[in-house]
């Protein structure tokens, strides 16, 4: 039964109420979003601090560094998880994870007014495996079986806000894929009237000039000439596929014609050109690195593996793409390959996390731990670009969204697994010879 008392202050409640009196309901108190990892730290283009940290706030890198320095600032009671290594995520700078296979626009060779992001599946399972590998941003690029392509954007591979850029920059295809895939995969003979225009490098040629010309000389432009606009005017970039020498002369060719600066992309040939690319101030999107017998599957008859470390070499700002490979081709895999061939490790691992970034401007974003950054990054179990390393956990915005920081102790009391190779007389000597 109710005290007296009780009955009373409901009843002043009602009263209050019913006169438009309310009551301001104290504010629940906030969550503690604070992370704290202490272990080697490896950042971009720098040698790794044996003991070093990261203090993650709401997502966000709040600070990183050596320990030394960093403890002052963990917060009072902050639990602090020791880990053997940390890294940022890593970044795939040309991918088609989403997007099922083909999906250029079969109606036109210029479709850069449509967006990429349009039709990719963000719960489609090639996220999952590109984030087990510690990939955390991945760009979806336009398929390049048209010589103007459509908007690509760049996602995360996990996480709440995962779209980054929602549109941004278009892609371009001077190679063979603009004639040999779509409507262009004929059955037999030669390319006739059925087929799909252009049919050679010189046809891919044209048709990227008629565009941007047209695009320039239009009083009413199109959807698809105000974005070759914006292109023209700086406001958005230019991925180019040229894989061969022939086709990144040509890229570089157009381009300047049409006076904008371009990323090219995969240039397996590139190094014969090193001097011409460093001129013209594009960027390099390498990759995957493949010798001569896997490479002749992509029309390359020259590469190089030691490509990686002569662009660094040059100065010509680049970065790393698996270019959808998996296994050991994946993306870290790329480094590890370009580290065996020449590259620096650290140079290697800013190839794959901050170069990135920067080519897909984002560099005040992500790619780095950084303060102020997106709190994306990896835990390893020893340096990240070691053949004996592999991801323990991923963090995207702060949250753990692949793997365990904290790795389960035995229970006490616990017995070791028996030796299965021991025979039945006790002998330690394994009872299969080899």
């Amino acid at each position: 039964m109710a005290s007296k008392s009780s009955i009373h202050l409901a009843a002043l409640s009602l009263c209050l109420v019913g006169a438009g009196v309310s009551f301001a309901q104290e504010p629940a108190p906030k969550k503690d979003t604070t992370l704290v990892l202490r272990g080697k730290l490896y950042q971009p283009a720098q040698e790794p601090i044996p003991d070093g940290g990261v203090v993650i706030k709401d997502g966000k890198i709040f600070a990183a560094g050596a320990w030394a320095r960093l403890a002052r600032l963990v917060p009072k009671g902050a639990k602090v998880i020791r880990v053997p290594a940390i890294s940022p995520g890593l970044i795939e700078a040309s991918s088609s994870a989403g997007t099922r296979g083909v999906y250029a626009e079969q109606g036109s060779e210029v479709v850069p007014e449509l967006r990429v992001i349009d039709n990719v599946n963000l719960r489609d399972r090639a996220f999952d495996r590109l984030l087990e590998r510690g990939v955390t941003t991945v760009h979806i690029e336009p398929d390049p079986a048209s010589v103007v392509g459509s908007q690509g954007c760049v996602v995360k591979t996990a996480g709440k806000a995962r779209i980054l850029i929602e549109a941004g920059v278009i892609g371009g295809c001077l190679g063979s894929d603009a004639w040999t895939r779509g409507w262009n995969r004929r059955p037999f003979g030669a390319p006739t009237h059925m087929t799909r225009r252009p049919n050679t490098l010189m046809g891919a040629v044209w048709v990227f000039r008629e565009a941007f010309f047209l695009a320039k000389q239009a009083k009413s432009p199109t959807p698809a000439q105000a974005v070759l606009r914006d292109v023209m005017a700086g406001k958005r970039g230019l991925h180019f596929l040229a894989r061969r020498r022939g086709e990144i002369e040509a890229a570089l060719r157009v381009s300047r014609e049409a006076g904008v600066r371009i990323v090219l992309k995969e240039a397996q040939e590139v190094h014969h050109l090193l001097d011409i690319v460093a001129e013209h101030k594009a960027s390099v999107i390498f990759g995957p690195l493949e010798d001569l017998s896997r490479s002749r599957r992509r029309g390359v008859l020259q590469p190089r593996l030691d490509t990686p470390a002569l662009l660094a070499l040059s100065g010509v700002p680049f970065c790393l793409t698996a270019s959808d490979e998996q296994g050991q081709d994946d993306l870290r895999g790329q480094a590890m390959l370009a580290v065996r061939y020449g590259l620096e490790p650290s140079v290697a691992l800013d190839a794959v996390t901050a170069a990135p970034a920067a080519i897909l401007g984002l560099e005040k974003r992500i790619g780095s731990l950084s303060k102020g950054f997106d709190a994306d990054l990896v835990v390893w179990s020893g340096p990240p670009l070691s053949a004996t390393s592999k991801p323990l956990a991923v963090v995207i915005d702060g949250r753990v969204v692949s793997g365990t920081l904290i790795q389960p102790k035995p229970s006490k009391g616990s017995k070791p697994a028996p030796n299965k190779n021991k025979n039945p007389r006790g002998s330690k000597k394994p009872t299969q010879r080899f």
